[in-house]
């Protein structure tokens, strides 16, 4: 039996695609404030780069997963 890609699974793997970058995207970004306020004091420390944020959390929850 030949097995064949349909629209089902593309827009099955399109979607699981489209989530992972949005909670990426969603784990990435600092958080503003809690209530939504703008806050006039600048930023302490500048914004580090995504990958550097993406790696310092995942040996985070390694570390908690591990101990």
């Amino acid at each position: 039996m030949k097995w064949k890609f349909t629209y089902k699974e593309l827009t099955l793997l399109i979607g699981i695609v489209v989530a992972v970058i949005i909670l990426i995207t969603l784990w990435v970004k600092p958080l503003a404030g809690e209530s939504g306020e703008v806050s006039v004091k600048p930023m302490k420390q500048l914004a580090a780069p995504a990958a550097k944020i993406i790696l310092r959390k995942s040996y985070v929850l390694l570390d908690d997963v591990l101990q």
